[in-house]
């Protein structure tokens, strides 16, 4: 008997390449670093990181990347008004 391979939900690890990137170049710690100066109960770097993820494998909105970031296995659960906070902060700290 074959096994139901319908019923199997595909991770997308490839986000992982982009994750070690992210280390790699500092932006983790710049990221951090940012995020102290404000009262951010979320990760900035975590919830900056799924939407530059999501852009770059699979654009979509903010309620897509929301709603599609199952897809990435292992990826932290991000609430969806962290996203847009998130964007927020990142603009009022643009040079």
């Amino acid at each position: 008997m074959k096994p139901d391979c319908e019923a199997a939900i595909p991770f997308n690890y490839g986000y992982l390449a982009y994750y070690r990137l992210w280390h790699k170049l500092g932006i983790f710690n710049a990221l951090s670093r940012m995020q102290c100066y404000g009262k951010m109960q979320f990760s900035l770097s975590e919830t900056t990181l799924l939407m530059v993820v999501q852009h770059l494998l699979a654009p979509r909105s903010k309620l897509g990347a929301y709603s599609h970031q199952e897809d990435y296995l292992g990826f932290t659960r991000i609430e969806l008004q962290h996203l847009y906070r998130a964007l927020d902060r990142l603009a009022t700290n643009k040079h």
